[in-house]
């Protein structure tokens, strides 16, 4: 189940019902939140410049990372060179990232 960061609310729902719960989050107070009411894992986002939506960006997520919460935290937004994967590849805590740009620049036509 996922859920975007207006509905975090339900996270404790849906583990009730037994289903993985990950939510979309865009503060340290989201991430928290989703944590306590029991999600699976969260995403951060958008940690770089993204011309759509506001920056939380990568201070913000070593910030979050920092609290040792016991959630599987993956990165999103912006993430479209390989030097932006290098910064995010040894975060600790980190469980990994998402990008859609930077896999979808790179594919054949």
């Amino acid at each position: 189940m996922h859920l975007p960061s207006s509905r975090i609310y339900e996270a404790s729902r849906g583990r009730d019902r037994g289903l993985r719960v990950i939510c979309s989050t865009h503060t340290e107070k989201e991430a928290i939140e989703a944590y306590e009411l029991g999600a699976n894992g969260i995403t951060f986002s958008p940690i770089f410049k993204d011309k759509y939506k506001y920056k939380q960006n990568l201070e913000g997520l070593k910030r979050l990372l920092s609290l040792n919460l016991p959630i599987k935290i993956y990165a999103l937004g912006g993430i479209i060179s390989q030097e932006q994967i290098h910064h995010l590849q040894n975060l600790p805590n980190l469980e990994g990232f998402a990008s859609i740009r930077y896999f979808t620049a790179s594919a054949p036509n």
